[in-house]
């Protein structure tokens, strides 16, 4: 239950960003889908599949080749996180997510696609961090880890295998990073891992976590967790930032 390697899962990346100082340079924004984004100087363009809306800019519609504003509300772009077929980002430490919806991955029961930023209900104020994975969004809001989409493997981390709607306590005590990928997460608190959902399937040791559907706790005493992309891109924690091999 506490090994020292780093836990490996082979899957599509969503990248977790902040947002930088003015008259920054773009930040290149990919997860595992055929959407990307980049921010820059506090705001956010996206181009590539808006099947589902998933570019944010009011309308679905065939592949978008060039960068197109994002229609966010006024205020400073904290993280931005990609989906599959769904964006989120924190605006002034409010939840807003767009595009495909139909296993609630961007926090609400309705409608099944959203062309356009909305609101998570429950999620203005206070979110400080946010992760997503292929179809659910996790964040982090106090001491509190709430997720929500799909729950089919245990994304979201509530020990049960039904899509959430809405956001899901799934955690709850200090957390310091948030990452997530395919279908699996990982908060970090001070020397622990706590992860859940499609690791129990992957290359994580069994021992780690024998059930998909509970949160399960392994001590990092090397000091870092990686999550690595098909193109063998790495999202990993060391002392207790995340680091990006495919930083652009």
């Amino acid at each position: 239950m506490r090994p020292a390697h780093i836990f490996a899962l082979i899957a599509s990346l969503t990248f977790y960003l902040t947002s930088a100082s003015a008259n920054q340079k773009p930040v290149l924004i990919q997860g595992p889908g055929q959407h990307q984004c980049a921010l820059a100087n506090n705001r956010l363009s996206c181009w590539g599949d808006n099947t589902y809306g998933q570019l944010g800019i009011g309308v679905d519609s065939l592949p978008v080749t060039s960068p197109q504003p994002v229609q966010l509300p006024p205020g400073k772009i904290r993280a931005v996180a990609l989906g599959r077929y769904h964006t989120c980002a924190i605006v002034e430490g409010s939840v807003y997510c767009w595009g495909r919806n139909t296993f609630g991955q961007a926090g609400r029961p309705a409608p099944a696609f959203l062309p356009s930023p909305a609101q998570v209900p429950g999620m203005e104020r206070d979110v400080q961090a946010l992760a997503a994975g292929d179809d659910f969004t996790c964040v982090l809001k106090g001491a509190q880890v709430w997720c929500w989409g799909n729950n089919m493997l245990g994304s979201v981390g509530d020990g049960s295998n039904i899509h959430r709607y809405t956001p899901t306590l799934a955690l709850q005590e200090p957390v310091g990073q948030l990452i997530a990928a395919g279908a699996s997460a990982c908060a970090i608190t001070a020397g622990d891992a706590l992860c859940w959902g499609e690791m129990a399937r992957s290359n994580v040791p069994r021992d780690l976590t024998p059930d998909a559907l509970t949160v399960q706790r392994a001590e990092v005493s090397a000091g870092q967790i990686a999550l690595i992309t098909p193109n063998r891109c790495r999202l990993f924690l060391r002392d207790g930032k995340i680091q990006d091999t495919c930083a652009r």
